[in-house]
C-alpha cells in the first residue's frame, strides 16, 4: 500500500511539473486587436522618430507594461533612449516641368508619379534647371545640375563623378510595380543606409519616378524645357527610445540566459498632403501581439525558467536602429539570448506564415546559420498548430537581422504583405482576428518551450562563457612568466655593486613591467579582421616545393597551356592542361599544394565536381571518382551540367533534341528540338532551372524551366530573344534567375523570378563594368558565375577586360533582386592578358583562379584571410599595426575622458584643505582613493556597456587596479623614498592608463560606434 502511494505520488509531482507552461487558449486575439486599433489610429500620425506620434506610440508602450507588471529593465525605467538620424519629410514635395517663362507645363504628384530617396547621399532642397539624360555619367559638366539616369547613382563609381561635378539632383525610372490596393502608388521609404552607418552627408537630390513619366522628362528636356524640384526633406539627428521590459527567470543555472520578443514600434510617418500611413500590420501587430503575450505570461503567475525580455524597437524602417542600439548597449547578456522577433503579423492576404533569419556575418562564424535549431522548433510548433508556413535562412530586413549577422539565434514571424507596406491603404481593415491569434498562439507556444519548460537545457552557455574567458589566456601566462624572469634577472644584478650602483633609486623595473602590463592588455585586444580579398598570389605547381603562394614565385613545373575547371570540396582542386596532358593540383584552403597527379585521361569538357571528375569522349560522358575508376554514364552527350544539392548530385546532358536528368532519385528524359546550348542551376528549394537556347529561324530563343524537388517538369517557357549569340552565363540569387551575354561586344543580362510567379521580368538591361574613375571596362568573353548563390542570397559574377588606358581589371559583381548591389575590384595591373578566369566557394570564403601573362601563368586570390599568406609572419604583422594603432586610440580616448580621474583628485584637494598636507600622506588615504576610484571605474564601465562576459563591470576594475599597484609598490622600492601623494597620482595615471587602453574604441568589433551611440559620450 506504502509502495502504491509513493508511486501516485511521483505521478502526481510529475504530472503538476510538467503542466508549468500556460495555456494557448490564455491569449486573447481580441486583446491584441484592441491595441492595433490604437496605435495604428491617425492620432499617432504614423509614428515616424523624432515626431510627436512616435513619442505618444512609446509612451502608450510604456503604460501598458506598467499595467502588466513587467520589471524595467534599468531601475525604475523602461526606456531606453539613444539619438539617431531621421529621415523627415515637411510641408513641400513637388516635381514640375515649366516653361522659359516659369509657367508649369506639367505638376506631378508624390506617390503617384514620383518619391523621394532617403538613403545614402540624397538630401532635400530646391533646384530649377535643365535636365541631361545621361547614362555613362562620362560627360557630366558642372551646369548639367539634374541628371536623368537609370544608373544607381549611390553606387560607388557613379556617386564618385556626381560628387565631384557638384550635381544637384538625380531622377531615375522605377524598375518596380507600384504597390498599395489599387496597384498605383510608390511606398514609402526611411532607409538611411550609408547615411546611417557612415554618417556621409546628403550631396544631391535623388528621385525615382514612373518609366513612363521618365521618358516624358527626358523628351521635355530635350526641348529645352526645365525641371523644378522643391523638396523639404531633412535628416535631424532626433532621440529615439526602445521599450523594455522584463520578467526574470527563476531557474538559479538558467536565469541568465533569455527569451527576447521584439517588435519595431515605428512607421513612416505622414506626407505633406496630411496622409498618414498608419501601419496597422506594419508593425502595430507586432507589437499589440508582443503587449498581449506579456500579459497572458505575467498574469498566468507560473515563474520561467529563463528571464524574458519583451522590447518594443525604434527606428526600424531607417535601418534597424532600435535594435543595433540593443544589440550594441547589452542591457541583457546576447550570449544567451534567442530572439523572437513579430513584424506584420496577422494580414488578410492569403501568405503563409514566414519564418525568416539570416546567416552570422561575424568575423569566426561567417556564413553559418545560427537560428536553424530555432527554426527547426517552431517549425514543429507551427505543424502542431495547422500553421502554414514556410522558412527564409537568407532574409536581411528585420530586427532579427541585428542579432543573427552577430551569431545569436534570432528569427523573425511574418504574414509579410505584398501589396499594403508603406502605403497608407495599411490599416485596421486589414487584419484578420483568427490569424492573429494564431500567431499570438505559436510565440506562446515557442515561450512555453524555451522558457517555462526550458526544453533545449544543455551545458553550451558555460562552454561559451568558458570559451570567452579564457580567449587570450596565455597573453596573461607568458606576462607572468617574463616578470618571474625579469624579478630574478634583475635580483642578480643588482647582487653585483657596480650595477648596483647604477640601478640605485632608477625605475627601471617597474618601468618594464608598466610596459608588460600595458603591451599584454594591447595585444588582447588586437583581434584582427582581414579585407575582402587579400593581395594576389601566383600558384606554384611544384608538389615539392609547398610554400604558400607569392606574386614573384616562377613555375617551377612545366608551363601550364590551359586552366580547365576547379572545384572546393574539404580541398581545392584544380585541373590543369599541358600537351593535351591533364593534371589535378590540390591545395588546402591556405593555398598550399598537397597533391599533383596525372590524369592519364584523354577527353573534352572535363568538370570537377566534389571528389569525382566529369569529361567527354566521343560524344559519350564518363565520371573518373576518386580512387581513378572510369565509369560510362550516358551516351549521345554534346554537352552537360553538373548541379548539386545537400545530398544528391544531378547530371543534366543535351544533344539536339533532348535533354536527360539523372540523379539519385530522379532520371527523365524531356524532348527539345534545335538545342543549341543549355546551363543549370539549382535553389535552396531543391528545383533544378534550365536555361535553354534554341534556334528559331534566324533568331534564337533563350527559354527556361525547372524540375520540382519531386521531380514534376514545369512548362518552357520564352524568356528573350537573341539575335547572333550562341553563348551565354545563367545564374540564380535568392528569387531570381539571370542570364547574361553578349551583343556588339557590349554586356547585358535579364532577369526572371524563380518559382511559379508568372511575371518574367525579363526586359534587358545593359551592364557597364568600369574600373577607376567610373572608366569603362572592355570586358573580355563572357562573365563567369559562382555555383548558387553566397550567405546573403546574392549572385556573383566575375568580369575581366581592359580599359583604354590598357589597364587590366578583374571586378566581382554581386547581383540581388535584379540590380547591382556590389562592385568590387580584385585585381588590376597594367597592360595584363588575362586568358581564363573561374571562381569556386566553400561555406566561408571564395578562392579565384585565372591565367595571365605570354606564359600563362596560373595566379589566385581569395577572401580567405589565410590564403597565400606566410601565417605566422602574417599575424605577427598584422598584431603589431593592431597594436600601435590600438596605442593611438587608447591616448586619444584618454584625452577625452580626463574627467574620469577626477574624483581622485577632487578628494586630493578635499583632503588637502582639511588637513592642510597632513592627512595626503597617510596610507589609507591612498586605499580609500584606491577604492573610490574602482567604484567610478565601474560606474564608468557600466556606462559603456561593452563587457562581454558576466561581472565584467565588476572584475575588470579590479583586477586593473591590482595592476597598477604592483606597479606602484614596485617603483616604491625602487624609489626608495616616495611620497604617499606621489604614489596616489602614479597610481591614477597608470591607471588610467590602463582602463582606458582595455576600453578604446577598437576593443570590439563596432566599439567606436557603439561608444559613439552611447550618451555618456556625447
Amino acid at each position: 500500500m506504502k509502495i502504491k502511494k509513493s508511486l501516485l505520488l511521483v505521478i502526481i509531482l510529475i504530472f503538476l511539473t510538467g503542466c508549468s507552461t500556460i495555456s494557448l487558449e490564455n491569449f486573447d486575439g481580441d486583446n491584441a486587436y484592441k491595441h492595433i486599433k490604437k496605435l495604428s489610429s491617425n492620432e499617432y500620425e504614423g509614428r515616424l522618430p523624432g515626431t510627436e506620434g512616435n513619442k505618444k506610440a512609446t509612451k502608450y508602450i510604456e503604460n501598458e507594461f506598467k499595467k502588466i507588471g513587467l520589471r524595467p529593465f534599468k531601475k525604475e525605467s523602461y526606456l531606453q533612449s539613444f539619438r539617431a538620424i531621421s529621415p523627415i519629410l515637411g510641408e513641400k514635395a513637388s516635381l514640375k516641368v515649366i516653361d522659359k517663362n516659369g509657367q508649369t507645363i506639367k505638376d506631378y504628384k508624390l506617390r503617384k508619379d514620383f518619391t523621394e530617396v532617403t538613403m545614402d547621399y540624397a538630401k532635400g532642397g530646391k533646384i530649377v534647371g535643365k535636365g541631361l539624360y545621361n547614362e555613362s555619367f562620362n560627360d557630366i559638366k558642372t551646369k548639367d545640375k539634374i541628371i536623368l539616369t537609370s544608373q544607381n547613382p549611390h553606387e560607388e563609381n557613379f556617386s564618385k563623378i556626381l560628387l565631384k561635378n557638384r550635381v544637384k539632383a538625380v531622377i531615375r525610372p522605377s524598375n518596380k510595380n507600384n504597390k498599395g490596393i489599387k496597384n498605383n502608388r510608390f511606398v514609402k521609404s526611411v532607409v538611411l543606409y550609408k547615411k546611417q552607418d557612415e554618417k556621409i552627408k546628403g550631396e544631391f537630390i535623388d528621385l525615382i519616378v514612373n518609366k513612363n513619366l521618365f521618358d516624358e522628362l527626358v523628351r521635355l528636356s530635350k526641348e529645352g524645357k526645365e525641371i523644378s524640384i522643391d523638396l523639404d526633406l531633412k535628416f535631424p539627428e532626433v532621440e529615439m527610445t526602445n521599450v523594455i521590459g522584463y520578467i526574470p527567470g527563476e531557474d538559479n543555472k538558467l536565469k541568465k540566459e533569455t527569451i527576447l520578443i521584439s517588435a519595431h514600434l515605428d512607421h513612416v510617418g505622414k506626407d505633406p498632403n496630411g496622409e498618414i500611413y498608419n501601419g496597422a500590420l506594419d508593425n502595430s501587430s507586432g507589437v499589440a501581439t508582443l503587449i498581449e503575450l506579456a500579459r497572458t505570461i505575467k498574469e498566468s503567475n507560473i515563474k520561467p525558467k529563463r528571464t524574458i525580455v519583451f522590447a518594443a524597437f525604434n527606428g526600424e524602417e531607417s535601418g534597424l536602429q532600435g535594435s543595433e542600439y540593443y544589440t550594441s548597449s547589452r542591457p541583457f547578456d546576447l550570449i544567451f539570448t534567442k530572439v523572437i522577433n513579430l513584424d506584420m503579423v496577422g494580414s488578410k492576404e492569403k501568405v503563409k506564415l514566414e519564418i525568416k533569419t539570416s546567416p552570422s556575418q561575424s568575423s569566426k562564424d561567417k556564413g553559418e546559420i545560427k537560428g536553424v535549431g530555432l527554426i527547426n522548433t517552431i517549425r514543429d510548433l507551427a505543424k502542431e498548430l495547422n500553421i502554414n508556413y514556410k522558412i527564409n535562412k537568407y532574409s536581411f530586413d528585420g530586427d532579427h537581422f541585428s542579432f543573427s549577422s552577430k551569431g545569436i539565434p534570432a528569427i523573425t514571424l511574418t504574414n509579410n504583405s505584398k501589396k499594403l507596406i508603406h502605403t497608407p491603404d495599411d490599416d485596421i481593415s486589414n487584419i484578420d482576428k483568427n490569424r492573429l491569434d494564431k500567431v499570438g498562439k505559436l510565440a506562446l507556444s515557442i515561450v512555453n518551450y524555451y522558457a517555462l519548460n526550458a526544453k533545449d537545457v544543455n551545458n553550451i552557455s558555460n562552454l561559451e562563457e568558458r570559451k570567452i574567458f579564457f580567449k587570450n589566456f596565455f597573453i596573461f601566462l607568458l606576462v607572468l612568466l617574463s616578470i618571474i624572469v625579469l624579478f630574478i634577472l634583475l635580483y642578480k644584478l643588482t647582487r653585483k655593486e657596480k650595477l648596483n650602483k647604477y640601478f640605485r633609486n632608477k625605475p627601471i623595473f617597474s618601468t618594464i613591467l608598466f610596459l608588460l602590463f600595458l603591451f599584454s592588455i594591447l595585444i588582447f585586444n588586437s583581434d584582427y579582421e582581414y579585407e575582402n580579398f587579400n593581395n594576389t598570389r601566383m600558384v606554384s605547381t611544384n608538389f615539392y616545393e609547398t610554400k604558400p603562394w607569392k606574386v614573384s614565385d616562377k613555375l617551377t613545373t612545366k608551363k601550364f597551356s590551359n586552366i580547365i575547371d576547379i572545384d572546393y570540396d574539404r580541398k581545392l582542386r584544380c585541373i590543369l592542361e599541358d600537351e593535351k596532358e591533364f593534371y589535378l593540383l590540390t591545395l588546402n584552403d591556405k593555398g598550399e599544394v598537397i597533391e599533383k597527379e596525372n590524369l592519364n585521361l584523354h577527353g573534352e569538357d572535363l568538370k570537377t565536381y566534389n571528389k569525382d571528375i566529369f569529361y567527354k569522349q566521343d560524344n559519350k560522358l564518363y565520371k573518373l571518382d576518386e580512387n581513378n575508376n572510369k565509369h560510362k554514364i550516358l551516351d549521345n552527350v554534346e554537352g552537360y551540367n553538373i548541379v548539386q544539392n545537400k545530398e544528391y548530385q544531378y547530371i543534366i546532358t543535351y544533344n539536339k533534341n533532348k535533354i536527360k536528368i539523372k540523379g539519385k532519385d530522379i532520371e527523365k528524359e524531356i524532348n527539345v528540338n534545335n538545342i543549341l546550348n543549355l546551363k543549370a542551376q539549382i535553389d535552396d528549394k531543391n528545383r533544378i532551372y534550365i536555361v535553354i537556347l534554341r534556334r528559331n529561324k534566324e533568331l534564337y530563343n533563350l527559354e527556361k524551366m525547372y524540375i520540382s524537388s519531386k521531380g514534376n517538369i514545369s512548362k518552357i517557357k520564352k524568356v528573350h530573344k537573341l539575335t547572333k549569340e550562341k553563348d551565354f552565363r545563367f545564374g540564380i540569387d535568392k528569387a531570381r534567375g539571370y542570364i547574361f551575354y553578349k551583343r556588339n561586344k557590349k554586356d547585358y543580362y535579364i532577369t526572371f523570378y524563380l518559382g511559379r510567379i508568372n511575371s518574367l521580368q525579363t526586359k534587358e538591361k545593359r551592364l557597364k563594368v568600369t574600373g577607376e574613375n567610373g572608366i569603362v571596362i572592355d570586358t573580355k568573353g563572357l562573365p563567369q558565375i559562382k555555383k548558387g548563390y553566397n550567405s546573403q542570397g546574392k549572385l556573383t559574377a566575375i568580369y575581366h577586360g581592359l580599359d583604354k588606358y590598357n589597364q587590366g581589371y578583374i571586378k566581382l559583381l554581386r547581383f540581388f533582386n535584379g540590380d547591382i548591389t556590389d562592385r568590387k575590384t580584385l585585381y588590376n595591373d597594367k597592360q595584363r592578358n588575362i586568358k581564363k578566369i573561374l571562381i569556386t566557394s566553400n561555406a566561408n570564403d571564395e578562392y579565384l583562379f585565372w591565367q595571365e601573362g605570354k606564359d600563362s601563368n596560373i595566379y589566385a586570390t581569395s577572401s580567405n584571410p589565410e590564403f597565400g599568406e606566410e601565417l605566422l609572419k602574417n599575424k605577427i604583422l598584422i598584431r603589431i599595426d593592431n597594436i600601435i594603432q590600438n596605442i593611438i586610440l587608447a591616448f586619444i580616448l584618454a584625452l577625452f575622458k580626463l574627467h574620469c580621474i577626477l574624483p581622485a583628485f577632487l578628494i586630493l584637494v578635499l583632503l588637502r584643505l582639511i588637513g592642510k598636507g597632513r592627512l595626503l600622506e597617510k596610507i589609507w588615504v591612498m586605499v580609500l582613493g584606491v577604492v573610490i576610484n574602482i567604484l567610478f571605474e565601474i560606474f564608468f564601465i557600466t556606462k559603456i556597456n561593452q563587457f562581454i562576459f558576466s561581472k565584467e563591470y565588476i572584475i575588470i576594475p579590479i583586477l586593473i587596479a591590482i595592476l597598477a599597484l604592483i606597479v606602484v609598490i614596485f617603483y616604491k622600492y625602487e624609489k626608495n623614498n616616495t611620497s604617499i601623494l606621489k604614489l596616489f597620482i602614479i597610481f591614477i595615471m597608470i591607471n588610467f592608463i590602463f582602463i582606458t587602453s582595455l576600453y578604446a574604441p577598437y576593443s570590439q568589433e563596432g566599439g567606436l560606434e557603439r561608444i559613439q551611440q552611447n550618451e555618456y559620450f556625447k
